[in-house]
């Protein structure tokens, strides 16, 4: 058990290691372009961006080529992308982030404690609407296949999976961090902290998708997508107030999807 144990943890840290080296080289010359060391345009700071979130997939394909072979590798490319679950769960991974950004953006309109618009990053964003949402895309579905796809198949054949959440979230969290000096960026305008405790309570609702939807890429890449779409049309979530109101609906989501499958499970037990 315990060199079972060893095994795993040695896997998410080589990918960690291949996963940041990756992102952070790319990422380099976008900090560089923030504090005018260099010029970059806003299309190469895009292309760039989304290089660099390739990272967590390459460096799970990589491991897993290492470790089982080419065929392996190929399978995993597969893996994951099937259409193999209840199409139910496409709701909650397409919806939960705009009902948390449209009632963080209530709150603060309603109570009048904060600008919800201050932090809004469309009107700086010089490029088509269409190419953000490719590139979103892309970043996303190159994330999932590292952090979903590999990390969290590695480490819940050790640890429970709200454990793992808490884990993969902070491996994620801290793996934004080079972000939170880019400017443009929705980490720049986070809190350090609070890019990881975002990325951390995030993390829980993704391991649910993941392990409901059968280990679905395709459901954990569109609720990335979406968490990250609704993080520019809704930018209340990165104000002083916003944050906090944000991450707070973000564990109310998490504690009501638990009671209502528990309900559920309570209720189909009874029959």
């Amino acid at each position: 058990m315990q060199s079972t144990f060893d095994d795993r943890i040695n896997e998410v840290a080589r990918f960690s290691v291949m996963a940041f080296l990756w992102s952070w080289l790319w990422w380099t010359p976008r900090i560089l372009a923030t504090y005018g060391v260099i010029n970059l345009s806003p299309l190469w700071d895009v292309v760039l961006g989304a290089i660099g979130a390739l990272g967590p997939g390459l460096a799970a394909l990589t491991q897993v080529w290492r470790t089982k072979g080419k065929t392996a590798a190929i399978e995993f490319c597969g893996r994951g992308w099937k259409f193999n679950f209840n199409p139910m769960l496409l709701l909650p991974a397409v919806v939960i982030m705009p009902l948390i950004g449209g009632l963080t953006t209530w709150v603060l309109v309603l109570t009048g404690l904060e600008n919800p618009w201050e932090y809004s990053l469309l009107s700086i964003i010089d490029l088509p609407l269409t190419l953000v949402v490719v590139v979103l895309l892309i970043s996303a579905a190159g994330e999932e296949t590292g952090w979903r796809g590999f990390v969290q198949q590695q480490l819940q054949t050790i640890l429970n999976p709200f454990k793992v959440s808490l884990i993969l979230g902070l491996i994620w969290g801290v793996w934004q961090l080079p972000l939170h000096f880019i400017g443009g960026t929705l980490q720049s305008v986070l809190p350090v902290m609070q890019i990881i405790l975002q990325a951390m309570a995030l993390s829980v609702l993704f391991t649910w998708l993941y392990n409901k939807s059968r280990g679905s890429l395709l459901v954990a890449t569109l609720f990335h997508f979406s968490v990250s779409l609704c993080g520019l049309i809704f930018p209340a979530w990165a104000g002083t107030i916003g944050q906090w109101i944000y991450l707070l609906l973000i564990i109310v989501s998490i504690v009501g999807l638990g009671m209502a499958v528990g309900l559920y499970n309570y209720r189909k037990n009874q029959v």
